[in-house]
């Protein structure tokens, strides 16, 4: 896939003023010119647009808390069976079984990104480092639950014995919801509903 992704990389790339003229977003690759990073044009960035659009619809805290972690997942996942206009980026006729993996894995790899920056903000509302924040690919609770776990820092457990992170994000996100929006949630998962906000909680966790 050499060739095919040279060539996505030759028709999205553009020059460092036309960037700056069409007010493209440049400050990381201007700080990271030495590694040889591409301007991207508009036709790029306009297409990266619309995969952004729907990460910043569903990725929400509110939505992980719901849904759990895997729907960073699901939302690349159906995002890579979209048709979003690829083509518009291959000066040269490929297969289509060759178009369609280099979709995958654009949409993949933007998906792990995206993935990074919510760990990164969720992390830092609860003061997690840089280093810590990183070695987590998706997850939002991933690195914190891991670094808690370290240090002892547990709340409880669930039905199925699984240790609560009280300080997890998805846990402080819960616990500060209504009873009833608690009991909704169990009841879109078919668990009992009865029991305290922090019962409710480890349930819809577990």
């Amino acid at each position: 896939y050499t060739n095919t992704l040279n060539d996505i990389k030759t028709n999205s790339a553009t020059t460092k003023l036309d960037a700056k003229n069409g007010s493209q977003p440049s400050g990381k690759v201007e700080a990271r010119e030495s590694y040889c990073l591409c301007y991207a044009n508009q036709t790029f960035y306009d297409f990266v647009s619309k995969i952004e659009s729907v990460f910043d619809t569903l990725l929400s805290e509110g939505n992980v808390a719901y849904y759990g972690t895997d729907i960073i997942v699901d939302i690349t996942h159906a995002i890579s069976k979209e048709e979003l206009g690829i083509d518009q980026f291959f000066s040269q006729t490929y297969d289509d079984s060759v178009k369609s993996e280099i979709h995958r894995r654009r949409i993949w790899s933007y998906g792990r990104l995206r993935g990074k920056d919510f760990v990164r903000k969720c992390n830092a509302k609860v003061g997690a480092k840089h280093h810590e924040t990183t070695r987590s690919a998706l997850g939002t609770a991933a690195a914190i639950a891991s670094k808690n776990a370290k240090k002892g820092k547990v709340g409880g457990e669930t039905n199925n014995g699984n240790v609560i992170e009280e300080n997890s994000p998805r846990y402080e996100y819960l616990i500060k919801q209504r009873k009833a929006e608690l009991v909704s949630m169990c009841r879109v998962r078919s668990l009992h509903y009865s029991g305290t906000k922090k019962v409710l909680v480890g349930r819809i966790i577990d």
